[in-house]
């Protein structure tokens, strides 16, 4: 691609360095382990992937800290679909967290004032 458009090239790699810095911003907000990306702009390829990988590593290298795992999704197009039924089941048949359930049961107990009374 690059000897054929060295234009779309340069555009796309900028794109991919954009999609770096968002990455780290990812990265700070939520300190996750792997980031997947996924959707139809993977099918740029490397030209895309790999700016935002050195962009994402530049950014650890400053902060002294390995950078997250950066992997494409499997599933194409309907990643959102399938990152979506995930999150479901999870929630559906994850262990039961005791601590949230004993707040939740404490809540449900606690007397509620009545409106336009305050306490």
């Amino acid at each position: 691609m690059a000897q054929k458009q060295p234009r779309t090239c340069a555009a796309v790699s900028a794109a991919g360095e954009q999609l770096g810095v968002l990455l780290n911003n990812l990265w700070a907000a939520f300190d996750p382990m792997a980031i997947v990306i996924g959707g139809p702009a993977l099918g740029l390829g490397d030209t895309l992937i790999e700016p935002a990988r050195r962009v994402l590593a530049g950014y650890a290298k400053a902060a002294m800290l390995a950078a997250p795992a950066i992997r494409t999704s499997r599933f194409g197009a309907d990643a959102v679909a399938v990152g979506g039924a995930a999150l479901v089941r999870h929630r559906l048949t994850r262990p039961l967290d005791l601590q949230s359930m004993a707040r939740r049961v404490g809540k449900a107990r606690a007397p509620h004032p009545e409106p336009g009374l305050a306490h």
